[in-house]
């Protein structure tokens, strides 16, 4: 008895991509969730910019306001802690840091969900 088997190169190709979009998308969004934990805060404009300016479908975290890169880099601006006792310089880098595994998790799950 023989066995013929096929592969549907094409509808892997798909899946995989669909996974990865999705895994793109989701982990840019934990970035800006884990990154505004960190981000300094006075009026939460800052925070909201990156919620409304980011592009989660291209992988994109955008902190969106004129100061954002000075108080990034921790150029020329000092920013209260007031507010957020945990803000600090490159918020994105410490909240990814910090949040690795759950960063990781995210990924993961939205892989395979996207590969569904």
């Amino acid at each position: 008895m023989s066995v013929k088997i096929t592969t549907n190169y094409s509808a892997i190709t798909k899946r995989i991509k669909r996974g990865g979009q999705a895994l793109k998308e989701q982990v840019t969004e934990a970035v800006i969730a884990y990154g505004n934990v960190y981000c300094p805060e006075d009026t939460g404009d800052l925070k909201r910019s990156a919620i409304s300016a980011s592009k989660p479908q291209e992988g994109k975290a955008i902190w969106d306001k004129e100061y954002a890169a000075k108080a990034y880099y921790g150029i020329d601006l000092h920013f209260s802690k007031d507010r957020n006792p945990n803000a600090q310089a490159g918020w994105a880098e410490v909240g990814v840091q910090n949040h690795k595994k759950e960063i990781d998790a995210t990924a993961q799950k939205a892989f395979k969900e996207g590969m569904k």
